[in-house]
């Protein structure tokens, strides 16, 4: 919070370049204003806390009874996880961090006549993160000095890091519901039953077909009408396409989830476990009933 430039306090200091062989000079107000750009970090708790649920009091009084502490840890945890406005803005906010880090390391150069450096300018340096950050690399805009070239080093380690968040926000956004899974195995369902519907359709169709076929010319016995159906080949194609998509439709009628038997054998987990302990109540109270009568008698 400090304010910038910081009063009575200028120096400058110099770090070697080996691409001009020559030292590159710095001002104390350039390292200072990274420093401050560093607030940023705190972007994720502001959001959170102003933004979304996190902050909320019924989100603290949960916190408070579960013992959770709601520090900036988790609350960056569950908006990578649940917030796909907050990864976007993570990956703007570090392109404009890295791209003003560079501007502000790269700017000496465009003094040196012998550099041609292009990055003085901010544009160049937002392509320049952006093609870095995406491991990209057209190689028409670089960083010459050492500071710049650790700020694009530190970028690709973001980048790679962030393609991950992103990634399992992704993830997450496309995964369907119990609902919508539900949804999707009934409309299979459906389809598989009009496919039996249209497989049962057609198989009486060519049996039809073949039992209404004409008597060869020059046959000496009358075939039978069984026969006839058993010795025609496409009416035995249509018995083995409907037998197939009749058993797949068993099949899908039939299965059973894997959380549908987890849920089962919790139920009877649970039947045990009571009718363990009413056992246990029954052989208490005929106890107590015992001791009751041993005492009346006495």
């Amino acid at each position: 919070l400090a304010p910038m430039p910081i009063p009575f306090v200028e120096f400058e200091f110099e770090i070697w370049n080996d691409s001009t062989s020559s030292p590159v000079v710095y001002q104390i107000d350039v390292i200072l204003t990274v420093l401050m750009l560093l607030r940023l970090r705190f972007f994720p708790r502001f959001f959170g806390e102003c933004l979304s649920d996190v902050g909320t009091d019924s989100a603290r009084a949960y916190g408070n009874i579960t013992r959770l502490v709601m520090g900036e840890s988790f609350i960056f945890r569950y908006l990578v996880n649940t917030n796909l406005l907050m990864v976007l803005t993570l990956w703007f906010t570090q392109i404009f961090f890295f791209g003003y880090c560079l501007m502000l390391f790269e700017r000496p150069m465009s003094f040196n006549v012998l550099a041609h450096s292009k990055l003085n300018e901010f544009a160049n340096c937002l392509w320049c993160t952006v093609i870095t950050m995406t491991i990209v690399g057209y190689g028409d805009v670089y960083p010459q000095t050492r500071l710049g070239r650790s700020t694009m080093m530190l970028a690709s380690i973001s980048a790679l890091i962030m393609v991950a968040i992103s990634t399992n926000i992704v993830n997450v956004l496309l995964t369907m519901n119990r609902a919508e899974s539900k949804c999707i195995e009934v409309l299979g369902m459906m389809e598989a039953r009009d496919d039996v519907k249209i497989k049962a359709a057609e198989l009486i169709q060519s049996a039809w077909r073949a039992y209404s076929l004409p008597i060869k010319d020059g046959a000496k016995t009358k075939t039978k009408h069984g026969r006839k159906l058993l010795d025609n080949d496409d009416f035995m194609a249509k018995v083995w396409e409907f037998s197939s998509s009749s058993r797949n439709f068993c099949n899908d009628r039939c299965s059973v989830s894997a959380d549908e038997i987890s849920m089962v054998g919790e139920c009877l987990t649970t039947a045990s476990r009571s009718q363990e302990t009413l056992l246990k109540m029954d052989e208490s109270l005929a106890n107590t009933i015992k001791s009751l009568e041993s005492l009346r008698a006495a």
